[in-house]
């Protein structure tokens, strides 16, 4: 006997919509097998604890459950009119054991609670899943930044203009601190999905005895959601999770764009992994970053589902609906694409190298260490800081107008002779400082890694903040395994 709901209907349905169905039965499979067997069996299990089922009748069901699982492609076949993997699991359990058995199974529930239950099922399992990868990459961007933290390094603004220098370790760890957060929105997110839904029916709740709160236990929720319309009709947990994965997709993408300019040839910085690149079908020399392009390629994928999901479900009142339950699939393959893009992301931080040449060939060619030089005038020049900007400025014009830099020498002693005059020019004033000690400002090493600004890219400083970041993440790595 197939499990049709057609009786109400007098007319077979329409290609299109069967089309659909047949696919939508599919990717239930792929996505959520062992959840809907997982329901099914806590609310056999349920219904025996209340008297709804005989333990014996529970057996049988428990046990034909267990046949599909062994044999899902045997015994999951859609018979008849069969319109979601749901139906098609009723059909099976009856054709194993029978109506007067199976046909029980389905007492006090309805697919509105059963599918939002599902969807929280697994968003629980994705969520919990991309913690722990979120929380490698943490680890994998602490050690970085521990590794590095005596690496000087460009610090840039405005997307690619030269800014000052910083160092790597202290790059590495704002990083680590904005996928911090991350792992506390999911964490914090993960809170609302634990809640089960079960029990609230197709809205209204249902007369039958059920035990909620046993069935919340069964399937490893925390609790219910306890409102039946809300239990079974609203789903913001969805879109906060989407949400949650944007925001992450954002900051790995920012770290990525960061890393792709920094491998060019043209910057030359640092060196990716060969296992993580690509190569040109015609042009031999080419490195392409392939690893990289696939983070920011699921960024977008991610952003551009977040908004359809949204846009989904802004036209839906409360209640289930086929535009509610079609961004099932658009969420959990976002975290899907998130855990794999964040896992390569891992691989791709563990495996960058520095060209420490060129890094020293990039800091003195470029006017990254000139905020020091600002900063000089300012405290041991007596100059309010307005004034040295401009006479810093100024000599950085005129020194770039002569096709110069700070790469050579005799870049930085013409640089430092204007410097003089424009600051007589602009205040009256003979600089005191020697020529040495103004020189010592513009060396990318001389204060940045000696800076002891609390939160400052100075070794120690990014050494402390490490150190910490490990324990906490320790921590509530330890917590959450509890």
């Amino acid at each position: 006997m197939p499990a049709s709901f057609r009786h109400r209907l007098t007319a077979e349905k329409d290609p299109i919509l069967e089309r659909h169905t047949v696919r939508w039965i599919e990717s239930e499979k792929e996505l959520y097998l062992d959840e809907h067997l997982a329901i099914n069996r806590a609310h056999a299990t349920m219904l025996a604890e209340v008297g709804i089922l005989t333990d014996a009748e529970c057996r049988v069901i428990l046990d034909s459950l267990a046949r599909i699982e062994h044999d899902a492609v045997g015994e999951l076949v859609r018979r008849g009119d069969e319109e979601d993997l749901f139906s098609v699991i009723e059909g099976a359990l009856i054709r194993i054991c029978g109506v007067d058995i199976a046909g029980k199974l389905h007492t006090g529930r309805s697919r509105n609670d059963y599918y939002m239950t599902l969807a929280r099922l697994v968003i629980k399992r994705e969520t919990e899943a991309l913690i722990t990868t979120i929380s490698d990459l943490v680890a994998q961007l602490l050690s970085s930044g521990e590794r590095y933290a005596d690496q000087v390094f460009p610090g840039y603004t405005h997307n690619s203009q030269q800014a000052q220098p910083v160092s790597l370790g202290h790059f590495f760890l704002a990083h680590a601190d904005a996928f911090t957060r991350d792992l506390e929105r999911h964490r914090a997110s993960l809170g609302r999905v634990d809640l089960s839904p079960m029990g609230a029916a197709a809205l209204g709740g249902t007369d039958f005895p059920l035990d909620r709160h046993r069935m919340a236990e069964l399937l490893g929720f925390a609790g219910i959601v306890e409102n039946t319309q809300d239990a079974a009709g609203i789903r913001d947990f969805q879109l906060e999770t989407a949400g949650n994965i944007v925001t992450l997709m954002m900051n790995a993408d920012r770290l990525v764009e960061a890393l792709v300019m920094y491998a060019t040839t043209e910057f030359g910085l640092i060196v990716i992994d060969d296992s993580l690149m690509g190569v040109s079908s015609i042009m031999p020399q080419k490195r392409n970053p392939v690893a990289l392009e696939y983070v920011e390629t699921i960024a977008s994928k991610s952003l551009g589902a977040f908004v359809s999901a949204a846009a989904t479900l802004k036209s839906t009142t409360i209640g289930m609906s086929e535009e509610a339950i079609s961004i099932d699939d658009t969420i959990v393959r976002m975290c899907l694409d998130a855990r794999d893009a964040v896992s390569i992301l891992t691989k791709i931080i563990d495996g960058v190298r520095v060209d420490s040449h060129r890094v020293e060939e990039v800091l003195r060619a470029g006017f990254f260490t000139v905020t020091q030089l600002t900063d000089f005038l300012v405290a041991h020049e007596g100059f309010p800081f307005r004034v040295a900007h401009t006479v810093v400025a100024l000599a950085v014009t005129h020194l770039t107008a002569e096709n110069l830099d700070l790469s050579t020498s005799p870049g930085r002693e013409r640089f430092i002779a204007m410097l003089r005059e424009e600051a007589l020019t602009e205040t009256g004033r003979v600089l005191a400082s020697d020529d040495a000690a103004l020189l010592r400002t513009l060396e990318p090493s001389e204060t940045v890694l000696s800076r002891t600004i609390e939160g400052g890219p100075g070794v120690e400083r990014v050494r402390e903040m490490t150190a910490r970041r490990k324990q906490s993440l320790s921590a509530k790595g330890a917590l959450a395994n509890s």
